[in-house]
């Protein structure tokens, strides 16, 4: 402990700084807010507009992560849309298919039986899934 009784409290944060990989300074410093780049005022972190009227860098943060995520929600609705109009195209392709399906079974008593069979597997599947 001998060699490092030098060090007082502040060396010790600024070794733990420069460890961390954040800035060293002092801390008033660091802390101190945005500086217009209007008016060269130093504004606190929370003040999103400068007293010149200029916004401040938080304020074009924001606007950009708003910008962000309205990009992001008309995407997701462009796509949802997309989904939508593919399911409903295949839920008419399906029935177009079931209903050609059920005039060619009139013709043939094996195909309606086996129609049967099948309506009646699905539903019991249905069924059991229901319960679980």
């Amino acid at each position: 402990m001998k060699h490092y009784s030098h060090l007082s409290y502040n060396n010790l944060e600024e070794i733990q700084r420069k460890m961390n990989g954040l800035p060293v300074g002092e801390v008033s410093e660091l802390n101190r807010g945005i500086k217009c780049q209007n008016c060269g005022k130093m504004n606190p972190l929370f003040v999103e507009v400068c007293d010149c009227g200029l916004p401040t860098e938080m304020t074009a943060h924001s606007g950009t992560y708003h910008a962000l995520e309205s990009e992001i929600e008309i995407r997701l609705e462009k796509k949802l849309n997309e989904f939508i109009e593919s399911r409903l195209a295949y839920d008419r392709l399906m029935e177009r298919f079931m209903n050609s399906l059920l005039e060619k079974s009139k013709h043939s008593p094996e195909l309606l039986k086996a129609i049967g069979e099948i309506k009646t597997g699905l539903q019991n599947q249905h069924q059991g899934s229901c319960h679980n």
